[in-house]
């Protein structure tokens, strides 16, 4: 029901009662039982002398008090056969830390009962719990509730489903009271049997109880598309992929970490929320072309094709394109530089001279890009983070320092790589599902986990500091708004990982939640199409979309960044997009990723 209608219920009355839990306050758990295993989780870090099975022994304990409702107290004076008074008295201590720890506002009550205190009505809050009121009242002062009497089952033992807790409200045979709250038996019935109107809140369930995802998504606090597919979908893949950082970079014993711009900036980001002051991590802005043109001089090419093949130099590019793109001062007068570059292949005069020009420019951006490196200390043992895909810049990077005499040992770790390669590890392992989705739609990946800035293409000094030459933002003004609000969905969500996050089974929290970024990049639904179909990736080409509006389906499949989004935008159906999109492959001249 609407707050507005649920504003006209009240105004009835003259005194409000509220539940406290899963009404007033949301505990962020998805079932109440976690609290228990997060305090064990809390005990075994902090003390040399481990525990185990608490949960079972804290349930036990509780369940055991049959001749009265139990207090903390009770419960933990009950506990004290299965675990020392010292300990008993610590584990106490820390659920009810861990209760108020895991306690927020829930936004929606606290808009209603903020209605209430604008109206004057009296209120107060009516609980089966084992909490103390005084405890209770410092978690709804923590969440801005002002509460004027906390009636606390415990404290009066009695319950809300017996009905006879309610009568210890002080307004009770007095004054017409409403109870709000989210259970039929203890609030709705049990009120009603008090001879008090009741109205009843829309219970949350949640269908895992082994970890909390569920309930951190209901703290989303945006409505736009692309900052909840950051929070919901994208921002718990990178939890995974960061945690694998951790350990590898623990197993390797290195605490210089380096990521590569410009995936690398969201990583970092989230690497270091949760890892803060473990290892020394840096911003890299890597240039291939810089080091691609470094190493040149180191090389020996006998002929302009290898030139232009050692540079991945397109094949539809001019000879203009190609000098710019070089930054070459070349001589070509005579020459029609609007021509394809490759159809000069045999011009030996062109070929020396283009040999010639780049050895000065490989003098000249080695010597900076050398300076650079060793300005940001990358040297010794370090290891490096990056998308992935080939690898080309590790292998870029490592003929580099073997070339300028630096002393290092690297290993570079990556979301996925296409092949094995030495001293790399690939996050996402090859030939699985989500793997062959990635290979399938690698623009978009690389979209999803984008910075809104400028690609690296070299190093100019400032004030005797080396500072990154970067090309222009290529992104619209939607793409940059869309890639800022995933990163901000990003790191809200691990902002409240960092606070909230449990889980029991890793591996199965690890497995769902790469099944959900799967099933986003295989089942693309109308919004997914509608809002990616306006996302440029580049403005080099005409045609930019991620999901391309080319009614021909060879060149929209070709233009894509993001396949199965192309097919679901032109054939509307629920289909198995990777499926087609293997059979295609197969039988056309679409181009492999």
């Amino acid at each position: 029901m609407e707050n507005n209608k649920i504003f006209e219920i009240i105004d009835k009355y003259d005194v409000i009662s509220f539940d406290i839990f899963d009404t007033l306050i949301k505990r962020m758990v998805n079932n109440p039982k976690q609290i228990f295993d997060i305090v064990e989780k809390k005990y075994n870090e902090t003390y040399n002398e481990k525990i185990s099975s608490f949960k079972i022994y804290r349930i036990a304990s509780e369940n055991e008090i049959k001749d009265h409702i139990a207090t903390i107290n009770d419960i933990y004076d009950n506990m004290k056969k299965y675990y020392s008074c010292d300990v008993c008295n610590t584990l106490k201590e820390i659920e009810i830390l861990t209760e108020k720890e895991y306690c927020i506002s829930n936004p929606n009550m606290k808009e209603i009962y903020d209605y209430c205190k604008k109206k004057n009505k009296k209120m107060y809050a009516v609980s089966d719990m084992y909490m103390s009121s005084d405890v209770l009242k410092e978690i709804l002062k923590n969440n801005f509730y002002e509460i004027e009497k906390i009636i606390v089952s415990c404290e009066y033992n009695c319950n809300k489903k017996s009905s006879e807790l309610f009568k210890f409200i002080p307004e009770y045979g007095k004054n017409k009271i409403l109870h709000i709250g989210d259970s039929l038996r203890a609030d709705y019935i049990g009120a009603k049997k008090a001879g008090i109107d009741a109205f009843k809140i829309k219970k949350i369930k949640f269908k895992n109880d082994n970890d909390n995802y569920e309930v951190l998504l209901t703290i989303k606090n945006n409505n736009n598309y692309f900052y909840n597919l950051g929070y919901s979908i994208l921002a718990p893949v990178l939890l995974e992929f960061v945690k694998w950082l951790k350990l590898k970079f623990k197993n390797e014993n290195v605490s210089d970490i380096y990521f590569f711009a410009r995936e690398g900036k969201i990583y970092k980001r989230v690497f270091d929320i949760l890892y803060n002051g473990e290892f020394n991590t840096k911003y890299l802005y890597i240039s291939r072309r810089a080091i691609t043109m470094s190493n040149f001089k180191y090389m020996k090419f006998d002929d302009l094709n290898s030139i232009l093949k050692y540079f991945t130099i397109k094949k539809n590019s001019t000879l203009g394109d190609t000098i710019k793109y070089l930054n070459l001062d070349l001589d070509y007068n005579g020459i029609d530089i609007s021509q394809n570059v490759y159809s000069f292949l045999k011009n030996e005069d062109l070929y020396s001279k283009i040999d010639s020009a780049l050895k000065l420019e490989s003098n000249k951006v080695n010597e900076i890009t050398l300076e650079y490196l060793k300005q940001e200390n990358l040297e010794n043992d370090f290891s490096i983070v990056d998308i992935g895909w080939n690898g080309t810049m590790q292998k870029c990077l490592i003929t580099f320092l073997n070339n300028n005499n630096i002393n290092f040992e690297l290993n570079g770790h990556y979301f996925l790589m296409l092949k094995e390669l030495e001293k790399s590890h690939s996050f996402i392992k090859l030939n699985t599902k989500l793997s062959n989705s990635i290979m399938d739609n690698p623009l978009l990946i690389e979209n999803l986990f984008q910075c809104v800035d400028g690609s690296t293409i070299g190093y100019k000094k400032n004030n005797n500091i080396v500072e990154p030459i970067k090309k222009e933002i290529e992104f619209d003004d939607y793409s940059k708004d869309a890639i800022e609000n995933i990163d901000k969905g990003i790191i809200d969500f691990i902002l409240n990982w960092k606070k909230y996050g449990f889980v029991l089974d890793e591996e199965k929290f690890k497995t769902e939640n790469l099944n959900r970024f799967m099933d986003f990049i295989d089942n693309p639904n109308k919004i997914d199409v509608n809002e990616f179909s306006k996302f440029c990736y580049s403005d080099i080409k005409n045609d930019c979309k991620l999901i391309s509006s080319d009614l021909n389906m060879k060149k929209g499949l070709y233009n894509s960044g993001w396949k199965y989004g192309y097919l679901k935008s032109k054939l509307k159906i629920k289909l198995n997009y990777k499926f087609m999109i293997k059979i295609l492959k197969k039988i056309s001249k679409i181009k492999k990723i």
